[in-house]
């Protein structure tokens, strides 16, 4: 299970604009951002914090360093912020549910990501991550029913998808496992 959120983690918010600033110490968080060092990039924007509010892609920067940093409560928080100050930031609530996924918080996750296929039905991320929260919360009916909107947007993660629930079948069907 842990496997499967580290790589709905690394399927995430990668490609965040920049942010335009005269704060050096934002200026320094998007550097430390753009070459993945989470820890010196989660400073900066602590230190940017104190001198001035972050706008809400500053924010949502801020907890994908979180997140890689297995900080999930804190990033849960900062993304609680970015959700309620903007409630179509459909990337902020799939990063949002995969903190609470992280916190063994599935029921919650599983609605956030809910909540991104709303908002972006068309993006397979939302579908594929939705089904395996389904899965994690042993709604098997409906990770079918996320299959079916995922197949026709990516075959790839469907098939990934389909390979889930058909191992979540066959052990749950086994005798041997109850």
């Amino acid at each position: 299970m842990k496997h499967i959120i580290a790589a709905l983690m690394l399927l995430s918010c990668a490609g965040m604009l920049r942010a335009q600033t005269t704060n050096p110490d934002l200026a320094m968080a998007g550097d430390f951002y753009d070459r993945a060092q989470w820890e010196q990039a989660i400073e900066a924007f602590d230190r940017a914090a104190v001198d001035e509010s972050l706008s809400d892609g500053e924010l949502h920067k801020l907890a994908y360093a979180l997140l890689q940093l297995d900080r999930y409560e804190r990033a849960r928080i900062v993304l609680e912020s970015v959700t309620a100050r903007n409630p179509r930031a459909y990337v902020a609530w799939y990063n949002l549910g995969i903190a609470h996924m992280n916190c063994g918080r599935f029921p919650t996750g599983r609605d956030c990501l809910r909540r991104v296929t709303e908002l972006e039905p068309l993006w397979a991320r939302g579908w594929f991550s939705l089904g395996l929260c389904q899965l994690m919360t042993g709604q098997l009916d409906l990770a079918w029913e996320s299959l079916g909107f995922l197949s026709p947007l990516d075959t790839d993660m469907a098939a990934e998808l389909l390979e889930a629930i058909q191992a979540e079948e066959a052990y749950v069907n086994d005798p041997a496992e109850q």
